[in-house]
């Protein structure tokens, strides 16, 4: 990012900064509905995120700074 986006390190960390908090919340949640609703529907149930934050980072990185 820091190369192709001409982002500061500073930049290209708080860029992950989403995802990060995206993984530490799904494992928080995963953590407690897999006991209730089990390990198989769970990861499908959780699907949509993942895609939608790619979608997002798409979005994010055309339209920032030229």
């Amino acid at each position: 990012m820091q190369r192709v986006l001409d982002y500061s390190a500073l930049e290209a960390g708080l860029a992950f900064l989403p995802f990060t908090a995206g993984i530490i919340i799904g494992a928080g949640l995963s953590q407690r509905l897999v006991p209730k609703f089990g390990a198989r529907e769970v990861p499908l149930a959780e699907c949509p995120w993942p895609s939608s934050a790619c979608c997002s980072s798409c979005v994010c990185s055309r339209t920032g700074p030229t």
